[in-house]
């Protein structure tokens, strides 16, 4: 990219080239905060490779890229050094985004094989990588969807919180779900889609001041805080239906799609997550302190199995049902679903003990402040990580009989485990 300017690059995106990007990822994110609010300084780097600087903070701002093609993880979910709020940059690095750059890409992994070789973390991180980038491009190619009759304000609302970066668990499940039961990741990406638009929905309202009343939210601002609370809980009631109308539009039978439709309302309605979501408020009121250890128990259990665990199993069982899995196949994946579930929930309240917000991209330390109702609350530090360790080992059993196209689910077990945010 020698000589491009970011005026020549905002006229035309096509210029930029990706590749010339990578090793300018680093010092760009490293040094962001200093550089915005010292713009003079330039850090030793000349003219040419500081105005690539900028072309980059550009690039992952959103603002006036709108024909992203493409995403990548630049430098992994845990950049040595590089805290989370400026790290969440790396993944979000969206460009139009051409196929003979694509040739020239180092490591690409082609997900659409019917065996995606995985072998040990570093080879699951490539492939979850992949499959991340194509989640982004399925969801922007969505909202590019929408027309005139979707207020622009609601658009940019949705958007900001649709693509805002994140692990894309729940799509990622749902790919390697359908590729372990033969049907490959195509098949599912709408279905990913629906997953990713519904989970963002329950995080947006789950942050307004009347429910976690949270500002931070994957390291920005939370959608009621960047619009308006009005705003956020139309961005929320919006993607619901949307999440709906993506299965519907897929490529799967009448049947399959509307199987896939009641598995993920049923996972989200009132019995599913909404439900535990109105149990763990209605928890904070009673005195946690107060009840029997096994009533604790039963309580915290009843609401994270839906709270959570819910749209979780819903997330490998959509694609099973996109793979074509046979029942017995599908029901293992559920079991996987509903332990893998129980794991993240334990491992994501420890982190709420343990870890920082420039870790995990949100705040910390609030369940405990509110009263909430949580394992190591429970059954303390070590007993919450010992049956972390114990679920996670019982989802990867339950698949083990799928064979060789299971392995990458049974590393994604392993990295919701040991996962730092």
């Amino acid at each position: 990219m020698p000589g491009l300017t970011l005026a020549r690059a905002r006229e035309n995106p096509s210029l930029i080239d990706p590749i010339a990007l990578f090793d300018l990822a680093k010092i760009a994110i490293c040094r962001r905060k200093q550089v915005a609010s010292r713009p003079g300084r330039r850090f030793g780097i000349g003219a040419e490779r500081w105005e690539q600087v900028r072309i980059f903070n550009w690039l992952i701002g959103f603002s006036d890229c709108r024909e992203s093609l493409q995403s990548w993880w630049l430098f992994g979910a845990a950049a040595d050094g590089v805290p989370r709020t400026h790290s969440f940059a790396c993944r979000t690095l969206t460009i139009n985004y051409s196929s003979t750059h694509a040739s020239s890409l180092e490591n690409t992994i082609d997900t659409r094989s019917p065996h995606l070789a995985v072998t040990d973390v570093e080879s699951f991180l490539k492939v979850w990588q992949a499959l991340q980038g194509e989640v982004d491009v399925a969801l922007d190619r969505s909202l590019r969807e929408l027309g005139v009759n979707c207020p622009a304000r609601l658009q940019d609302a949705i958007r900001y919180s649709l693509l805002a970066p994140g692990k894309r668990l729940r799509p990622v499940l749902c790919l390697l779900a359908s590729h372990a039961t033969g049907g490959g990741t195509s098949n599912a990406m709408k279905c990913a889609v629906a997953l990713e638009m519904m989970h963002c929905y329950s995080l947006i309202h789950d942050d307004l001041p009347a429910m976690d009343d949270d500002d931070l939210r994957r390291g920005r601002p939370t959608c009621h805080k960047q619009f308006d609370e009005a705003t956020a809980i139309l961005a929320g009631d919006a993607l619901q239906p949307f999440a709906f109308q993506a299965i519907l539009n897929s490529s799967l039978s009448a049947e399959s799609a509307a199987e896939c439709c009641r598995v993920l309302a049923a996972s989200v309605g009132p019995e599913g997550m909404v439900g535990g979501q109105m149990d763990d408020l209605l928890a904070e009121q009673r005195d946690i302190p107060g009840m029997p250890i096994d009533e604790q128990k039963s309580w915290l259990e009843a609401i994270h199995r839906r709270k959570t665990g819910a749209l979780l199993q819903a997330s490998v069982e959509l694609g099973a049902i996109a793979g074509g899995a046979s029942p017995a196949d599908r029901a293992a994946l559920c079991r996987y679903g509903r332990s893998l579930g129980i794991a993240f929930q334990i491992v994501d309240d420890l982190l709420d003990v343990e870890s920082t917000p420039e870790n995990t991209g949100k705040a910390t330390g609030k369940d405990s402040a509110r009263g909430k109702l949580t394992f190591p609350a429970v059954y303390g530090i070590a007993a919450s990580r010992e049956q972390a360790h114990r679920w996670t080992e019982e989802s990867i059993r339950v698949i083990q009989p799928l064979g060789e196209t299971s392995v990458p689910l049974q590393w994604l077990a392993k990295y919701v485990l040991e996962r730092s945010h």
